[in-house]
């Protein structure tokens, strides 16, 4: 699992470069990269965000014994891998609708 922590970390760390340059230079980026051009990079890194965090947090709940647990609440491992999930998901499969109806 530390491959998948890793590349989980490089994929994170490139998403959020990503925005943060969309947020900072847009005109530059949308200068170099037409907005459709855009558009599938922000899905495929959500896409690769959802594919690495859902082992991730599959392998933590599982790593864990529910006697180990108060309430059943999650492990601060857990949560943002399971965070970052369901929104990536989320994002991934909207933006895939989105391309599949206009493309």
């Amino acid at each position: 699992m530390t491959v998948y922590t890793g590349l989980f970390k490089v994929v994170a760390g490139i998403t959020a470069g990503w925005f943060l340059l969309l947020l900072v230079a847009r005109n530059l980026v949308f200068g170099l990269l037409s907005d459709w051009s855009a558009f599938v990079v922000n899905t495929i890194l959500m896409g690769a965000l959802a594919l690495l965090s859902g082992p991730l947090l599959v392998h933590h709940v599982r790593g864990f014994s529910y006697k180990d647990r108060e309430r059943g609440e999650w492990t601060g491992m857990e949560l943002p891998y399971a965070v970052v999930f369901f929104i990536a998901l989320f994002i991934f499969v909207s933006s895939v609708a989105y391309l599949s109806l206009t493309g």
